[in-house]
């Protein structure tokens, strides 16, 4: 009988080599040298966005606003369509927004 508290490493590593999908909402899995550079931005953390964007260098100021449910699901559906973060598509609405003004 398995101990229900250890983990069973051997059924984890087969699901996790077998790249079946995970949810709906789940990002593509990364295989190879993108899965390489995913892990150390991972481990490096979050990039500044500042004036030499997503370099690291350069300031990044943070912004805080309230959405009603509708914008908010509109929004996330758009980052999910996009495959990219809620963040990097408001810095995108706002960056095309300002741009017209």
């Amino acid at each position: 009988m398995t101990d229900p508290t250890t983990p069973d490493w051997d059924r984890m590593a087969d699901w996790a080599e077998s790249q079946a999908p995970l949810t709906d909402d789940s990002a593509p899995m990364l295989t190879g040298e993108q899965a390489r550079q995913a892990g150390r931005q991972l481990l490096r953390g979050r990039p500044n966005v500042g004036a030499d964007h997503a370099t690291g260098a350069g300031q990044s100021r943070k912004r805080a606003t309230r959405l009603d449910e509708q914008t908010d699901a509109a929004l996330v559906a758009r980052a999910r369509r996009e495959h990219k973060s809620v963040s990097a598509v408001i810095r995108d609405v706002l960056r095309n927004e300002l741009a017209k003004s």
